[in-house]
């Protein structure tokens, strides 16, 4: 078994050092026989052994769905096989969640340092218009962020209430960037030497805007690939 010494992004999920080193348990042990025998195995044989819980809850299904891990020798994988896991009608049930990119370090880990700013604390726009945003990824450590090659510059923004709350449905849905064609316009994130930034545009249609009503909205945007935030309450959005 492996022994790491720092947590890493697997899949889609960030796991501890430690659960990566366990030893793990038999598939049957953590959703039964039946459960077990529902991984399929198109892309060969599941591993039998060295399983663990790596997100979720399998007692609690309220949060996020639960994924299980286990190290895998396959050429299709990244050395590890992940699955997605559910309930019904009292049965376990399993679905791999296909990804053959390596390990690499955490997210955390990976967005030391950096910080994702508004430029400015008010922007303003037009009802009826698409908002032109940026925002401003800032290396604030000693050191050159070097991308290794995996993070894009693919940002989401959110729109909360004057007040912070959520907006109401409504408007909430409305407000739901078209990312039809926004992976085409993606770009790896540039290298960044210590106090340098880059501008970046989140990917927004003009179809996918609707008249919301004037007003002061608050800004959430997100980094996605580092799951990096802009300072909550930090900026708004004035419509007029």
């Amino acid at each position: 078994m492996t022994s790491y010494d720092a947590d890493m992004q697997l899949g889609y999920y960030d796991v501890s050092a430690a659960v990566l080193s366990a030893d793990g348990v038999p598939l049957a042990e953590l959703i039964g026989e039946r459960g077990a025998a529902s991984v399929d195995d198109m892309l060969g044989p599941p591993p039998d052994d060295g399983w663990r819980l790596i997100a979720g809850d399998l007692d609690d299904f309220s949060g996020e769905p639960p994924a299980l891990a286990a190290p895998w020798s396959s050429p299709r994988s990244n050395g590890w096989m992940v699955i997605s896991v559910w309930r019904l009608n009292g049965e376990w049930h399993a679905s791999i969640l296909g990804d053959n990119r390596p390990l690499r370090p955490s997210r955390a880990r990976r967005r030391a340092g950096l910080a994702l700013a508004w430029p400015a604390p008010v922007m303003s726009a037009t009802v009826g218009t698409v908002p032109q945003l940026q925002v401003r990824l800032t290396n604030n450590s000693e050191h050159a962020w070097q991308n290794d090659g995996g993070d894009y510059d693919h940002v989401t923004v959110r729109l909360l209430g004057a007040d912070g709350k959520p907006l109401p449905e409504t408007l909430r849905a409305a407000w739901s960037g078209d990312m039809i064609g926004t992976a085409a316009r993606l770009h790896l994130l540039p290298t960044l030497l210590p106090g340098s930034s880059v501008d970046l545009t989140p990917a927004w249609e003009a179809a996918s805007i609707p008249s919301l009503p004037p007003g002061d909205y608050g800004l959430v945007a997100e980094l996605s690939d580092l799951q990096l935030h802009c300072e909550p309450g930090a900026a708004q959005l004035r419509l007029r």
